[in-house]
């Protein structure tokens, strides 16, 4: 009952976060000229905000785009929108439903991933896949080449507890046939409820 309990909350999180993604396509637009006043601090409003990263977003994430490091007021709109309103909508309502911070207590777990050729002992990590440039420097999410030195390749799944309350986490990184890759998290990862489900195709690897 208790593991139905905290999947059931996982799912009602999920829906509230769906919701107000969607939205944020519309809502996000309207409320982008007054991101630099009070209005952007009272809730609802600040809800379709990112407090963490910033309208803009991340030096990779900005990095990434063609028009990332343009000053005109057009780019500046379009760089905040695909990162306020279309990768990370509603960031700081994502944010604010937030699992306890604490000790994680793990109960049970399972799955095996690789990192560098290494298996990977921590139950609790998450399979992802981490990228490198042409000259082999970490970029994190975004990049030229897949890297397996960074990336942990697999699935893993816990179960955990933090101060009574139970959690759980499922993570998939892997190529499913050539030429195909998919990322996939479920559940509850330090931070926050999440998922995330990624496909690439015939990526570059390093």
């Amino acid at each position: 009952m208790r593991k139905f309990i905290s999947i059931l909350d996982w799912v009602g999180v999920m829906l509230v976060n769906l919701a107000f993604f969607l939205l944020a396509k519309v809502i996000y637009p309207l409320l982008y000229p007054f991101r630099n006043t009070k209005l952007a601090k009272i809730k609802p409003f600040w809800w379709f905000f990112d407090d963490e990263d910033g309208n803009y977003g991340t030096q990779w994430f900005r990095d990434s785009l063609s028009y990332g490091h343009k000053t005109d007021w057009f780019s500046r709109f379009r760089i905040a929108y695909k990162w306020s309103a279309l990768r990370n909508a509603a960031w700081n309502l994502q944010a604010s439903l937030a699992p306890k911070d604490g000790t994680k207590v793990l109960i049970s777990s399972g799955g095996s991933a690789v990192k560098g050729g290494v298996e990977v002992t921590n139950p609790l990590l998450f399979a992802n896949f981490k990228y490198v440039n042409e000259n082999g420097q970490y970029t994190n999410n975004i990049g030229d080449y897949l890297s397996l030195n960074h990336s942990v390749i697999g699935k893993l799944w816990a179960w955990y507890e933090v101060d009574g309350k139970l959690y759980w986490r499922w993570s998939y990184a892997n190529e499913v046939f050539k030429g195909f890759w998919v990322e996939w998290h479920m559940g509850i990862n330090n931070y926050r409820y999440t998922f995330r489900h990624k496909w690439k195709f015939n990526l570059k690897i390093k």
